[in-house]
């Protein structure tokens, strides 16, 4: 039987580029049991970037990658998901999660995005892809404001064709951090669409 280490996940975040002042956050580690999905809870105190530790047990086996799921919830923000934390018996694990306001107009609302390991810019034309979609986003989030997060659920709806977009979508990759053609394709056709609306 395998025996149980500790891995730690170290969560920091990011309020536009600065460390923010964050209380009572509650994160939802998920994880595999036999087959079976089970999550515990840990209620967080975040101040001023403050990283905070989280025990995660992980079972003892050399060469080997664990990934759990997490649910993070902000006071008065959304919840968001992160897809895959790997996690190795007694390392730490960086999260950081950068808060995005989502127009001028509304600065009491945020989008939370987290910052993916560094390997996925490795290859140049995916990590152009990514920085255009961000811009694009940006773009349609700045000028359009009715590009609102629903609440608690993580994603978002924009008038255009009644699109809605989920918050992995956002980011324009799928699990393997290959760009996701798709969304590549939706972006550029709602700037179009709306550039168009807006030159009528």
């Amino acid at each position: 039987m395998a025996t149980i280490a500790t891995a730690y996940l170290q969560f920091i975040t990011l309020l536009q580029g600065k460390p923010s002042y964050l209380e009572n956050i509650r994160i939802r580690i998920f994880r595999k049991e036999k087959e079976i999905l089970v999550y515990e809870d840990f209620d967080v105190s975040d101040t001023c970037g403050k990283s905070s530790l989280l025990p995660l047990y992980t079972p003892e086996e050399k060469n080997h990658t664990f990934y759990y799921q997490a649910q993070i919830s902000f006071p008065d923000y959304q919840t968001i998901f992160i897809d895959k934390i790997y996690l190795q018996p007694n390392k730490y694990v960086y999260i950081p999660v950068e808060m995005i306001p989502l127009s001028p107009t509304t600065n009491s609302k945020h989008t939370f995005m987290p910052l993916y390991d560094q390997t996925i810019y490795e290859n140049n034309k995916i990590k152009e892809k990514i920085l255009t979609i961000q811009k694009r986003l940006n773009f349609l989030r700045t000028y359009y404001p009715s590009i609102l997060p629903v609440k608690n659920d993580g994603i978002f709806k924009t008038n255009t064709k009644n699109s809605i977009i989920s918050f992995e979508q956002l980011l324009g990759l799928e699990e393997d951090g290959i760009l996701s053609e798709t969304i590549w394709n939706l972006t550029e056709e709602m700037v179009r669409e709306l550039k168009k609306e807006e030159s009528r």
